[in-house]
């Protein structure tokens, strides 16, 4: 006699995809219920919008992602890139300097990216959704900092880490996409002198 068993998590797996396995004639084998006759999950006149809300495991991976690309497009001076992470009213404050909107955020990264090479390394991220449109998060970064060679040869010889920051990000949706809506650094760690 063959029986299959699932562990809750299996379960409501094989459930939300659409099969209810139960055991057939004699308990001997799982059968399969077609989706078909599954109870209907979406009430009548549900708006659109339900439909496109993600899931809470979605909107952490997307803003994290975005979190990344942000280390990725500074690092490399790729402002083209790094403008689209900013949503239209993005606002950026680092120390005194507090700008709003693409263009000025890039010009800022621009104006401290200049003769020197950076790398952001991200160490921990924390993302919560707090609605559909919108999420919050904070992420750590280590943070190296150095005048290139000449010719850009590599390696770079360093003193080691210029600082450890905090970014405390906002984030919003628009249209498909998780935008960075503003960006907070706090300095936590400074390189000695």
């Amino acid at each position: 006699m063959f029986a299959l068993r699932l562990s809750a998590p299996l379960l409501f797996v094989a459930l939300a995809a659409g099969c209810a396995h139960q055991a057939g004639p004699g308990g001997s084998a799982p059968t399969s219920q077609p989706a078909a006759t599954q109870p209907a999950t979406r009430a009548k006149g549900a708006t659109a919008k339900a439909e496109t809300r993600e899931r809470p495991e979605d909107v952490i991976e997307a803003c994290r992602a975005l979190v990344q690309a942000y280390a990725v497009t500074r690092d490399r001076v790729d402002s083209a890139a790094y403008g689209t992470l900013f949503a239209d009213d993005a606002e950026f404050v680092f120390g005194e300097n507090r700008v709003r909107g693409p263009a000025a955020i890039v010009a800022l990264m621009q104006e401290r990216a200049r003769n020197t090479v950076t790398r952001h390394l991200m160490t921990t991220a924390h993302i919560r959704p707090v609605d559909a449109e919108h999420a919050e998060g904070i992420s750590y970064f280590v943070v190296f900092s150095e005048q290139p060679l000449p010719k850009n040869d590599r390696p770079i010889p360093s003193g080691g880490p210029r600082a450890v920051i905090e970014y405390h990000d906002k984030f919003v949706r628009v249209g498909k996409a998780w935008k960075i809506q503003r960006r907070e650094v706090k300095l936590v760690f400074a390189l000695r002198n």
